[in-house]
């Protein structure tokens, strides 16, 4: 136990005695001389910083011409491009940056290369970056200062970006315009410049103010975006973004708000699709219709348009609608008896159960799909049939019969990627048959 006393004894003899050591002497009138200094630990760090970058700029710029060679041509390239300047460090993400200007003339490779960049640092978002983003957004070439700006819109929050956006905004026009209003509601920042725009006549401008506001999940716009239902041409431009936004703040969408929807499914200037998507949206916004809400999904029962007539039935179903459900399996039903034995038949008529949330009807017609199907269920080809059989359980809380239903078939590498990325699927990832699908 001597030696180690000893050692100690030592060590704090010699720490004791430096105290009684001056220091060398410095100079009082420069901070960085001094080693105890803030500014000299700053200092040092800059010059660390410069160092490592002065290395590595051979690097990166390698990286970047690489880039600009294939110009969209090898995805798999592109990945591995990304991935080496990502291993590069911190350090060269800077570097980056004068990269994000295509210059003028634009040609295929910059102008491709500008956007990966752009892409690549919005998705590593820093602070470092912003003085030179700021600079850029106004110095730049068009396209330059437009990525820029994106860019911007996904830094940290930072009262210096949202007031030089503001600025931009009133001081720009046409695409650098649309992409401030893009920016400023993805930070959230500035509600009221965000809230005036959405009285824009632009269709372009209002669409991209609400993807972002939907992005965002932002209720605080709730009025705002309610106000463009007063204007029911311009809501019927915007009709998919509306139903985007309100999806994503369901709990939002009053009574008013609902019928004021819903009055634009009779506008038949409006695309079929985002009407579509609307009465698909309905059932997340109410559990039941009243009777003046019915009678606005009413007509497009009578629509000459097969795919809508179906979404207004299946909307009506889904709330409950006995008539309606009967309506929609009527014709799969026809389909069944007249060609006993016939897979397919088994399966629409599943599809359109499970569409309409009669899930234990669309486990009896898959698993009989099944069944018909014989050894040939086995096939890859029929893999999407066990996979929605499978999709049916999940949503009944069978989450045994499932992953035995997917573990059937074959959990291969395809259907594992499916599975993970459909939301449907989730309660299943996150239960205990979770760590076999991953």
């Amino acid at each position: 136990m001597k030696p180690p006393r000893l050692q100690f004894d030592v060590r704090f003899l010699l720490v004791a005695l430096s105290l009684f050591v001056p220091a060398p002497a410095h100079s009082q009138d420069d901070p960085t001389t001094r080693p105890d200094s803030i500014e000299a630990a700053l200092e040092r760090a800059r010059i660390r910083r410069d160092e490592i970058q002065a290395r590595l700029r051979p690097e990166v710029l390698s990286l970047v011409r690489e880039l600009e060679e294939i110009a969209g041509r090898s995805t798999r390239t592109e990945r591995r491009i990304l991935r080496d300047v990502a291993e590069l460090g911190p350090e060269a993400r800077p570097l980056l940056l004068p990269h994000l200007d295509p210059g003028l003339p634009k040609k295929q490779g910059t102008s491709y290369r500008a956007a990966r960049i752009a892409h690549a640092l919005a998705d590593a978002p820093s602070d470092v970056f912003t003085p030179g983003l700021i600079q850029l957004s106004t110095e730049a070439t068009p396209e330059g200062r437009r990525l820029a700006i994106y860019v911007l819109g996904h830094q940290p929050p930072d009262p210096r970006i949202d007031q030089h956006l503001e600025k931009l905004f009133y001081e720009t026009e046409n695409a650098l315009r649309l992409e401030c209003v893009r920016s400023l509601a993805l930070r959230g920042g500035h509600r009221e410049l965000l809230s005036r725009t959405l009285s824009d006549s632009d269709p372009e401008i209002l669409s991209a103010v609400l993807k972002a506001l939907t992005a965002r999940r932002a209720e605080w716009a709730t009025d705002a975006v309610s106000a463009l239902l007063t204007r029911p041409r311009t809501a019927g431009q915007i009709l998919d973004e509306l139903t985007g936004y309100y999806l994503s703040c369901p709990n939002v969408v009053d009574q008013q708000t609902l019928v004021q929807l819903l009055a634009l499914l009779l506008r038949e200037e409006i695309d079929a699709a985002a009407r579509i998507k609307l009465l698909d949206a309905v059932p997340s916004f109410t559990k039941s219709l009243d009777l003046k809400e019915r009678r606005l999904i009413e007509p497009i029962l009578e629509s000459r348009n097969s795919e809508l007539r179906e979404a207004g039935l299946v909307c009506m179903a889904l709330l409950g609608h006995r008539p309606a459900k009967r309506e929609l399996i009527k014709h799969y039903t026809k389909q069944v008896e007249g060609h006993g034995g016939w897979p397919k038949a088994y399966e629409d008529r599943a599809d359109m159960y499970l569409r309409i949330r009669e899930l234990s009807l669309a486990i009896k017609d898959y698993k009989r799909s099944i069944e018909e199907l014989g050894e040939r269920a086995s096939l890859v080809s029929y893999r999407d049939l066990w996979m929605k059989l499978a999709r049916a359980y999940v949503g009944s809380g069978k989450l045994r019969q499932a992953f035995e239903t997917l573990d059937e078939f074959g959990l291969g590498p395809e259907m594992r990627k499916r599975i993970l990325a459909d939301p449907a699927f989730a309660p299943l990832v996150e239960s205990r048959y979770g760590r076999n699908l991953r």
